[in-house]
């Protein structure tokens, strides 16, 4: 008997091979890699589809196809036929610590799942893909991130959403008022008084033409 198992994990924007790298080494899915007699890693494959994959791997090895989500009770199998499984996951849209919780907990998941099937057909392929997201659905999770965003902004105006104005920033605006306000005054004076000179009288009585007679 063969099981020909397409997995789709679904991710933001795929499934990257860190995401396995970093699991424990105790799960499912990371004593299967490192114990399974032959393996293939394929980083990144162009206008990837595994929708498409299951059915033309179901074509090629004449086996049947059958779609289905993790747990599902109503997926029969049936012994005398190969079959080719394309199990859908839960979109990895997380990062960082939340996006390695998120592949833990499909992990758990997925490792029941895989044991179970492995138990029913001991010969079986496994192929690991990351599919990206549909374009639709791409522009759909950016704006609701941009809207998400944007309803952390409070209404209204940049003073609004900005306390400008701190305790701090007052004190020192006061004190440099008080310590520049003299200097510009006294500059200005300086400079008025070189402007316009002090005139000096001619003494009463003076004449300035009898002076030059004379």
């Amino acid at each position: 008997m063969h099981l020909l198992a397409l997995l789709t994990l679904s991710s933001l924007p795929f499934l990257h091979a860190s995401d396995l790298r970093t699991l424990s080494p105790h799960t499912h899915l990371a004593r299967s890699l490192s114990s399974s007699h032959s393996s293939k890693q394929f980083p990144y494959v162009q206008q990837f589809d595994a929708s498409s994959l299951a059915e033309s791997i179901s074509s090629d090895c004449q086996s049947r196809l059958l779609r289905y989500a993790l747990g599902d009770p109503r997926i029969v199998l049936e012994h005398d036929m190969k079959h080719v499984l394309s199990l859908e996951m839960p979109q990895l849209l997380d990062s960082g610590k939340s996006r390695k919780e998120a592949m833990t907990k499909h992990e758990s998941i997925l490792g029941h799942e895989l044991s179970a099937l492995a138990s029913i057909f001991p010969s079986h392929l496994i192929i690991y893909a990351g599919a990206p997201l549909p374009a639709p659905s791409r522009r759909q999770l950016n704006e609701n991130v941009h809207a998400a965003a944007n309803t952390t902004l409070p209404a209204g105006g940049i003073l609004k959403r900005y306390q400008l104005l701190t305790p701090g920033l007052i004190t020192v605006l006061l004190v440099t008022f008080f310590l520049l306000t003299p200097l510009v005054m006294f500059g200005i004076n300086a400079l008025a008084s070189i402007q316009n000179p002090l005139r000096v009288d001619a003494p009463k009585g003076f004449n300035a033409q009898e002076k030059k007679n004379q």
